[in-house]
């Protein structure tokens, strides 16, 4: 017969804390992982859309900008 041996309170801890250990780390790996696949899309479309809000407000400054003139009779040179 075999005899069976019991943990001690000691390494069942420690079972437990290296358990944990585990688990938060693949919790955390999965989050950092799937950040890294999500932030560039994220990084790339608010940078594609401050590119067309400044185009808009230079295209905007330079309609302004026509009107004032034409109003006070001036001409832009081109």
């Amino acid at each position: 017969m075999e005899r069976i041996i019991a943990m001690s309170q000691d390494q069942s801890a420690a079972l437990g804390g290296l358990y944990l250990l585990i688990f938060f780390g693949l919790v955390i790996g999965a989050a950092v992982f799937i950040l890294k696949k999500i932030a560039p899309r994220a990084n790339a479309k608010r940078r594609r859309q401050q590119v067309e809000a400044q185009m808009h407000r230079r295209e905007y400054d330079r309609r302004l900008a026509e009107n004032v003139a034409d109003e006070w009779g001036h001409h832009r040179r081109r």
